[in-house]
């Protein structure tokens, strides 16, 4: 992949990313804290087209994203093109929605979800257990 390619391709994944992002509600900031990352420089290089997405952290800014790990890996490492339609490499499971719908709660909302969810697991796991 020549240099002009290499930076096409940087801006493309770059602007899919930050318009994912925006999509889900995320921040800058939830996106470092999300990811480890140390600075919000690194983050925002990325969206810009500034520094590619490392190849060995697609799966995980896949999963922030919610995007389907191995097509957005191989959007990444330019094996396969940016798609115009961004809806391609959504997860198509239940998993998937749900977290995506997860992503767009408040801070409130999501503790009270979580604590629905335990305590929904917990009843299922006696009922099994009691028979």
């Amino acid at each position: 992949m020549g240099a002009g390619t290499a930076n096409s391709l940087r801006v493309r994944v770059g602007a899919l990313v930050r318009a994912r992002r925006v999509e889900l509600g995320l921040s800058q900031g939830e996106v470092i804290a999300r990811l480890g990352y140390k600075s919000r420089n690194s983050v925002s290089n990325v969206e810009l087209g500034i520094e590619g997405l490392p190849s060995r952290r697609a799966h995980d800014w896949a999963d922030l994203l919610n995007l389907d790990r191995d097509a957005f890996y191989r959007v990444v490492t330019g094996l396969d093109a940016v798609p115009s339609v961004p809806a391609d490499l959504f997860r198509h499971d239940d998993l998937g929605e749900l977290v995506a719908i997860f992503r767009t709660l408040g801070p409130g909302a999501r503790r009270r979800l979580l604590d629905k969810a335990r305590k929904y697991v917990e009843r299922s796991t006696e009922k099994k257990v009691n028979g």
